[in-house]
């Protein structure tokens, strides 16, 4: 595994489950909002800011590799 892939690992591992859960629907499974919303029974609107935490969780790991 690369060191990229492990970070990205390491990132993913760090994140709150419920970010996780919408991130790798949408990412991994190429799901649409509304389909994640049903699959974890929640709001669009929901799974939006989640996507949101999650990104900003990912880009703050990247700039910080020291700190995790």
């Amino acid at each position: 595994m690369t060191s990229d892939l492990r970070r990205l690992r390491l990132a993913l591992d760090a994140m709150p489950a419920p970010d996780r859960a919408v991130f790798e629907r949408a990412r991994f499974e190429q799901l649409d909002f509304a389909a994640i919303a049903a699959d974890l029974g929640i709001g669009i609107e929901e799974v939006e800011r989640r996507l949101a935490c999650a990104m900003a969780h990912l880009v703050s790991f990247h700039a910080e590799p020291h700190q995790h």
